[in-house]
């Protein structure tokens, strides 16, 4: 079963699904060893870790990079927090 399908079931069973936020590599690993089935990030997290403030002052590229390198990290499925959408 791929993350996609994993995380989609998951929202389809008896038990609570929680989803702890992580900002970078590192915090997404403890999650996952903790036994958590899946993990979100946090916007705030992630440019409070990149030295800025929360409000889509990272930029999407740097988002981008870093949600992927927290994928690649784990084998749980991940929601991204994309803020606005980084939309007007």
């Amino acid at each position: 079963m791929n993350k996609i399908d994993a995380f989609n079931a998951l929202h389809h069973q008896s038990d609570i699904l929680f989803l702890p936020n992580a900002w970078d590599v590192l915090s997404a690993l403890a999650i996952e060893k903790a036994g958590f089935k899946a993990l979100g990030t946090t916007n705030y997290g992630m440019a409070n870790a990149h030295g800025l403030q929360d409000g889509e002052n990272l930029a999407f590229e740097q988002l981008l990079i870093a949600s992927k390198s927290i994928i690649n990290a784990v084998d749980i499925p991940v929601s991204i927090d994309i803020e606005a959408g980084f939309s007007n």
